[in-house]
C-alpha cells in the first residue's frame, strides 16, 4: 500500500504470462499502469523480436485482458522521440501502439490514457544516462570528457512522473463508452519540464 492505494506489481522475469484476463477479473483491479518496455537507443537484428514482443505484443495482451476484465482505467507510456517521426526502432514500436490503444478505447469500457515522456532521472536509476554519469564523476572527483555542452536537455524527475500518474488516474474519460453515440478516444498527455537547461549549465 502506498499513498492510500493498494498496489500490485506484475513482473515478467521469465517471459511467461499467467492467464491475465482471469487474474485481472479475480483481483478486481481499478486500474492497470503499464510500465514495462524494452528500450534500445540503437538495435541489432537479433533484438527485433524481443523489442516487438515487449512493446507491442505485451501491450496488446494487457489491453485485451483489461477489456475482458472490465478494468476501469489503463495507463501506458510513450516517448517524445516518436515525434515528428520515430528517432529509433524503439520509438517506432511506441508509435505503433497508437492504433492499438485507439482500437481498445473505441471497443471497450476501459478508459485509456497515454503519457508521453522526455528523459527521466532520479535516485537509484541504474541506466547509463548523462545525469547519472555526471553525478558519478562528481562524486569520484574525476574529469568528465564532454562535448561543448550547448545541447538542451529536457529532463523529468521521477517524482514528477509519479505525480503525473496519480493525476492521470483521477481524470475522467471524455466521450461515451462503446455503446454510446460518440466513440471514446485515448486521453493522451505530454509531460515536459518547465525549463530545458544546456548540458553545460547542468
Amino acid at each position: 500500500s502506498a499513498g492510500g492505494y493498494n498496489i500490485t506489481t506484475l513482473d515478467r522475469k521469465n517471459g511467461n504470462l499467467i492467464d491475465l484476463p482471469s487474474y485481472f477479473a479475480a483481483e478486481k483491479f481499478d486500474a492497470i499502469v503499464h510500465l514495462a518496455t524494452m528500450f534500445l537507443k540503437s538495435h541489432e537484428y537479433s533484438q527485433i523480436t524481443p523489442l516487438i514482443d515487449s512493446n507491442l505484443t505485451l501491450t496488446t495482451q494487457l489491453l485485451e485482458a483489461s477489456a475482458k476484465a472490465q478494468i476501469k482505467h489503463f495507463l501506458t507510456f510513450s516517448t517524445y522521440y516518436e515525434f515528428p517521426t520515430p528517432a529509433s526502432l524503439y520509438a517506432a514500436t511506441k508509435a505503433a501502439m497508437t492504433p492499438l490503444l485507439d482500437y481498445y478505447a473505441r471497443t471497450s469500457n476501459t478508459q485509456i490514457t497515454g503519457l508521453d515522456l522526455y528523459d527521466t532521472y532520479g535516485p537509484n536509476d541504474p541506466r547509463d544516462k548523462v545525469v547519472n554519469f555526471l553525478i558519478k564523476s562528481a562524486l569520484a572527483g574525476t574529469p568528465t570528457p564532454l562535448s561543448p555542452g550547448e545541447q538542451q536537455l529536457k529532463l523529468l524527475h521521477i517524482q514528477d512522473v509519479c505525480s503525473a500518474i496519480e493525476q492521470a488516474l483521477k481524470l475522467k474519460q471524455s466521450g461515451q463508452n462503446s455503446a454510446g453515440s460518440e466513440p471514446k478516444t485515448v486521453a493522451r498527455y505530454g509531460l515536459a519540464p518547465l525549463e530545458a537547461p544546456t548540458l553545460k549549465e547542468i
